[in-house]
């Protein structure tokens, strides 16, 4: 494993507002912040491309953590991309919540499609999702994230 700077990227070639992971990486890039695997930045950002991340530094020490994770969250932006026709980076987000009744208080990384699709629809497309794809994932998959849907300005 070879430790190295990489020079730092523009915001301009995500086109993205500067609240936004591709800033966090370029910031922790320009400014030395953090010197990290370049592969494991290189994937990071390949996430942050695809999925909206809320709570960027807890969804990138989880992911960084549970790298396996990564293919798969390629794989899920493709499902939702598919199953929803989304196809720019805000309709997908990622999250991190820890149930409070878990007596392992393990956190969960949940991928969401946000849309505004009716209920009935958005439900019956994510259970067909679930059962032609999901359900399929392995258990340590499964038992480290999961799907769902968020309705924006969806009506009922």
């Amino acid at each position: 494993m070879r430790l190295r700077r990489r020079r730092p990227f523009g915001l301009g070639s995500f086109g993205l507002p500067d609240h936004t992971a591709a800033e966090f990486f370029g910031r922790m890039w320009s400014t030395g912040e953090s010197i990290r695997h370049e592969e494991d930045t290189d994937e990071l950002e390949q996430i942050a491309e695809r999925f909206y991340l809320k709570g960027l530094t807890d969804v990138c020490d989880f992911l960084r953590k549970n790298q396996s994770l990564i293919p798969v969250l390629i794989q899920v932006r493709q499902k939702f991309d598919e199953y929803f026709d989304t196809n720019d980076r805000l309709s997908a987000k990622l999250e991190i919540f820890t149930d409070p009744e878990d007596f392992e208080n393990a956190p969960k990384l949940f991928a969401f499609v946000c849309t505004a699709l009716p209920f009935s629809d958005a439900s019956s497309r994510l259970e067909r999702l679930q059962e032609e794809w999901w359900f399929d994932q392995s258990d340590e998959t499964i038992h480290l994230m999961n799907i769902g849907v968020e309705y924006v300005d969806a009506p009922v």
